[in-house]
């Protein structure tokens, strides 16, 4: 009788495909040597990490920063112990509503932007403020401010352009009135509470100041409703920042109202606004290294998001001057023409118009301001022949941003 095969016993490990043990060998190493060889080509293949990029020196931005990120550079020439505060909050739905013509008043299509014109003189609209004041020329002396570590440059660069347009119906219009430097502190407020970010934090946009300016308004630089303005207070600043404009100065302010305000987004806008007497307040990343050339001028260097003032051109440059809100000792260099304020800069053209393409950026109509007896201020006004030491200067100005 046969012996029955043992049923427990262990079985012999099939051969894949039927190879033979030799044969699977072989297959098992050419498959992982073309496995690391096809690794070792893909690595290779892939460019080599960049170097790390050079160190930043961080700055502290008081406020908060919506938009794509950047290095913030530190501004340079103001001395050691200088640190600058920014202040513009970039508002993706805000710059949205400002590209909106049913929304926002656009500049290119007010009868001053769609004047065909071409600047044949330097335009200084900062000489207007002075001969409005009763001051010289060359006493060097400019109505800027120093906006402390608060970020409310977005109210001292729109106080600087309403000084500014207050002083050129006087001087160069005519306007029988008399000239005050208005108060930072209720506009940078003001425009808080317009663009509804009272609360923590610094800082506003463009849009918001051009609503409160014509909504809201500005007061003077002297004790209103028992409240002493008379000097910029970074302290009061931030109160009002945080908790509003208080309502005894909301209604002064009411009397006070801009005309209009017109977005303003190429160089080409920024120039003719300038040469029709229309400063700019300009809201923008654009950040300048802090030492003027021996002409004034100033290049463009990292990112600040800021607001500054545009109240300036000339021709020799085909540039345009930037009045600034740290004060008189945080620039330095050269000065063009000689009674340029020292708290500003001249920028080229390009840069300008890099700044007016980010469209939070808003020239100021007309305003009603402070009259030496009662008149009607907001009204439309015909060309005229500019009368004045600004005439030479100003050109011929056409004052209507608004049919």
């Amino acid at each position: 009788m046969a012996d029955t095969p043992d049923q427990t016993a262990p079985k012999k490990p099939a051969r894949a495909g039927g190879m033979t043990t030799n044969q699977l060998i072989v297959w098992s190493v050419v498959t992982l040597v073309t496995a690391v060889a096809a690794a070792i080509g893909s690595w290779a293949a892939k460019p080599a990490p960049p170097p790390p990029p050079p160190q930043q020196i961080p700055v502290l931005v008081p406020l908060p920063f919506f938009g794509p990120a950047g290095p913030i550079t530190p501004a340079q020439g103001g001395g050691p112990d200088y640190v600058p505060t920014f202040g513009w909050v970039r508002d993706d739905d805000a710059i949205a509503r400002n590209l909106d013509p049913a929304k926002t008043l656009q500049f290119a299509d007010t009868p001053a932007g769609r004047r065909v014109m071409a600047a044949d003189k330097d335009v200084y609209l900062w000489r207007a403020v002075r001969v409005a004041a009763g001051r010289k020329d060359t006493d060097g002396w400019y109505p800027n401010v120093d906006q402390g570590q608060v970020g409310s440059c977005v109210g001292a660069g729109n106080k600087h352009a309403w000084d500014i347009a207050q002083a050129v119906q006087i001087v160069v219009m005519g306007k029988p009135a008399a000239w005050k430097p208005v108060s930072v502190e209720v506009i940078y407020a003001g425009s808080r509470e317009a663009g509804g970010m009272l609360g923590g934090g610094d800082g506003s946009t463009g849009e918001a100041a051009a609503k409160w300016l014509t909504t809201g308004g500005v007061v003077p630089m002297e004790t209103v409703a028992g409240v002493d303005l008379s000097t910029y207070s970074a302290a009061r600043a931030r109160e009002y920042g945080r908790t509003g404009v208080p309502a005894a100065l909301k209604a002064v302010a009411k009397d006070h109202l801009a005309k209009g305000a017109a977005l303003v987004r190429s160089a080409d806008d920024c120039e003719k606004a300038i040469l029709q007497g229309y400063a700019v307040a300009a809201c923008s990343m654009q950040g300048f290294d802090m030492r003027r050339d021996a002409d004034g001028m100033a290049r463009p260097k990292g990112q600040w998001p800021h607001c500054m003032c545009v109240c300036g051109y000339r021709k020799d440059k085909d540039a345009f001057f930037v009045l600034n809100s740290w004060g008189d000792k945080a620039h330095t260099g050269g000065v063009y023409p000689p009674d340029m304020p020292v708290a500003g800069f001249w920028a080229d053209r390009q840069t300008i118009d890099r700044m007016m393409r980010q469209n939070d950026s808003f020239a100021i109509s007309d305003v009603r301001g402070f009259p030496s007896r009662d008149l009607d201020w907001v009204v439309s006004v015909p060309r005229l022949r500019p009368r004045g030491p600004l005439a030479d200067p100003l050109g011929t100005p056409v004052f209507a941003l608004a049919p």
